[in-house]
């Protein structure tokens, strides 16, 4: 399998169930440590890396590390390894694009809406799926 390039996001924004949805993945982990997390978030999700790349996520493995279970409670301690597989989907930059602003669109409020429109034209303006997952514009 090809390396992913990091960040990573979601697509499919007609499945995104909440606003988390739109926070890329900067790593291979996710910091929780409940199975509904992982299965409502993560299994079988598919994202797509900095270089068009889409990848789905196929399990979950805990890390070695022997305080992770006494220090759970702490932020950032109990982290699990996502398993990712490459699938042989491909997505244009423009469609991907539609895709992340319909996401941004269904989760913007009254109290969101400036900040929301400011992330759709960085989001227009990308010439990269990098800067797209960024929210940046060049």
């Amino acid at each position: 399998m090809k390396e992913i390039e990091y960040p990573l996001m979601r697509i499919n924004s007609d499945t995104w169930i909440d606003y988390e949805e739109l926070y890329p993945l900067f790593n291979q982990y996710m910091y929780a440590s409940k199975k509904e997390i992982f299965e409502t978030y993560f299994f079988n999700k598919e994202f797509i890396d900095s270089k068009g790349r889409l990848f789905k996520v196929i399990a979950c493995e805990p890390t070695e590390n022997i305080l992770r279970k006494w220090f759970k409670f702490l932020p950032g301690v109990y982290r699990q390894k996502l398993i990712f597989e490459k699938t042989s989907k491909k997505i244009e930059l423009h469609d991907f694009k539609e895709d992340v602003i319909r996401g941004i669109k269904k989760f913007t409020s009254e109290a969101t809406k400036e900040i929301s429109m400011e992330w759709i034209a960085d989001i227009k303006n990308a010439k990269d799926f990098r800067s797209v997952i960024n929210g940046e514009s060049k």
